[in-house]
């Protein structure tokens, strides 16, 4: 027989409510997500850019009956004991294959760096700021110029040194690094980046002679992704469809709310007993979907089923399981020769 408590379908229904709910919390946060789809679209864009840094500088000299000009041009050699100050232009321009908005801001500093010579070692540094910082606000713009302008006193900085060498008596060797800090940030729609540069030149310090360096990026190319969010439109497909779909799915989860009530409802004591019944004793009981013979027997009626699992442990014939309404009244019975053990469930017995 197939038989309801020994089959467990109970259960086997629980596995398929599960599934069912599963399926409907997935289609629906799909739906959801189809609506909010309807209304935004997410995507993602490589704006590409090119930085040029550019460096110029002048060195102009303090009186004297050698020179006639009062500056001279870069690239050369410089007596230092003649240098009064180094005028140095700055040119940034940044462009992008996009409009930009945003904010940049540059300043000009100065770092004075001693090392031990003819090494690396640091032994001292600092910062000095060289002018102050200035922000901008641009929008929609492809390109960015910045242009700027130091004149940087040397005996300032070489006073520095020389006392830095006076006081510690080491030999040492020192450079001035002076460089425009260019800082911008751009926003695009609800991401944003930040490109930085740092053109600068190298200022010899505490020397006789002098040859000043210029570090500087000529075409830097770099490409930045940005995520961005696309407001086209209404699609008013998409969202009819994700209504569509969630209304369905929403129908579906009610449907299965009451089918989880119901079989709750059905769980009741009659049921949750017989099952216990079969789960500690399945192995000594089978089911017939016949009502056992038992009119020519001496038929005795147990109060407990534990009466009934004495007696089959002393004759030794499995108990017969015949359910005589469906959910109402159940017969254990147990056979031997003549001789008849019933014990009878009813679902009214248990509820009082």
């Amino acid at each position: 027989m197939n038989n309801r408590f020994k089959n467990n379908k109970w259960y086997q229904r629980n596995i398929k409510l599960i599934i069912l709910i599963l399926y409907v919390l997935i289609f629906s946060s799909i739906s959801v997500l189809i609506v909010i789809k309807g209304f935004d679209i997410i995507k993602t864009k490589d704006i590409n850019y090119i930085s040029n840094s550019n460096v110029n500088y002048k060195v102009y000299l303090k009186e004297n009956d050698y020179f006639d000009k009062p500056y001279l041009e870069q690239g050369g050699k410089y007596i230092a004991s003649l240098i009064d100050n180094v005028n140095v232009d700055y040119k940034y321009i940044l462009n992008s294959d996009e409009n930009m908005s945003g904010i940049y801001s540059y300043k000009v500093v100065g770092k004075l760096v001693v090392t031990e010579s003819g090494k690396d070692n640091v032994l001292w540094d600092n910062n000095y700021d060289l002018s102050n910082e200035n922000k901008v606000n641009f929008q929609n713009q492809k390109t960015i110029e910045i242009s700027d302008n130091i004149s940087v006193n040397y005996d300032f900085f070489n006073e520095i040194v020389a006392s830095f060498k006076r006081d510690y008596g080491v030999a040492i060797d020192a450079n001035l690094i002076v460089k425009l800090n260019v800082d911008t940030n751009i926003k695009y729609d609800n991401d944003e980046f930040n490109i930085e540069s740092e053109p600068y030149i190298n200022i010899p310090l505490s020397e006789q002679t002098i040859d000043i360096d210029i570090v500087t990026s000529e075409n830097d190319v770099n490409t930045k992704t940005v995520t961005y969010t696309k407001h086209p439109t209404l699609n008013y497909f998409l969202i009819a469809a994700g209504i569509l779909f969630l209304i369905i799915y929403f129908t579906i989860g009610i449907i299965v709310l009451i089918r989880i009530i119901k079989l709750y409802k059905s769980r009741n004591k009659y049921e949750i007993y017989i099952r216990k019944i079969f789960s500690n004793y399945d192995q000594i009981i089978i089911c017939s979907n016949k009502k056992p013979d038992t009119n020519n027997a001496n038929c005795i009626n147990v109060f407990t089923f534990e009466e009934l699992v004495d007696a089959q442990n002393e004759v030794h014939k499995p108990i017969i399981f015949y359910e005589e309404k469906k959910g109402k009244v159940s017969v254990f019975t147990l056979i031997d020769n003549k001789q008849v053990y019933k014990y009878t469930v009813k679902s009214s017995d248990l509820e009082k």
